[in-house]
């Protein structure tokens, strides 16, 4: 059902004036699902997944490497054709078309120090918290927080490694990000789960 739905999104997207099937889609840090490996190639369940779909259908993928806002601007503009590895929100299903079924159930999850003390939202009144910028988890986060009346200072980064870094070097006390990305990470930088999780989502896919 999945490759169906994508099947569908990309008819959509891929206009004759693509020449040859090309498929150009943005190629962010978000690991596990979709990351740069070590040998400087593509990776992850959306690689493995939209490379599949390739193959079956004749296309040759370009992969387009950006921070998650530059990868949203060049959908915005054409100049890519299908954003991977992003969630639905009302803002953007004015702009994009977003395929019906999801790939991956995912959360936004709160990462700290293990000795931060942050156990629920009131805890981070006053805390500075990281985000990637455009990313709907931070979105999220300055939502929930005001529903409780949490004032907190917000620091928008580019990509998951600066938001992690930030919070281990002790620019940011924590730090907000999807669960999928948070598990890969967490251990790497010294960090821990906080029981601070909201805003359940679906990952899919988005083109314009």
């Amino acid at each position: 059902m999945v490759l169906l739905a994508l099947l569908c999104i990309m008819a959509v997207c891929c206009s004759p004036a693509l020449g040859a099937r090309d498929v150009r889609v943005p190629l962010t840090e978000l690991r596990p699902s979709l990351f740069t490996d070590e040998q400087g190639n593509p990776a992850g369940f959306f690689v493995d997944l939209i490379e599949d779909l390739a193959k079956k259908e004749g296309w040759s993928v370009i992969w387009v490497s950006g921070t998650l806002s530059e990868s949203w601007d060049r959908l915005s503009r054409g100049d890519v054709d299908l954003m991977p590895a992003v969630t639905v929100t009302p803002e953007r299903l004015i702009l994009y078309d977003f395929t019906n079924e999801s790939v991956l159930s995912i959360w936004s999850q709160v990462y700290a120090r293990p000795d931060s003390g942050i156990n629920t939202i009131l805890d981070l009144e006053g805390k500075r918290v990281a985000m990637v910028r455009g990313a709907s988890s931070g979105v999220g986060l300055r939502d929930y927080a005001e529903k409780f009346g949490v004032t907190a200072i917000y620091l928008e980064k580019d990509t998951a490694t600066d938001i992690f870094t930030a919070v281990s070097e002790g620019e940011a006390d924590a730090l907000v990000m999807f669960n999928s990305a948070g598990q890969e990470e967490v251990k790497e930088y010294g960090l821990a789960t906080t029981p601070v999780m909201f805003n359940p989502a679906q990952f899919g896919f988005a083109a314009l």
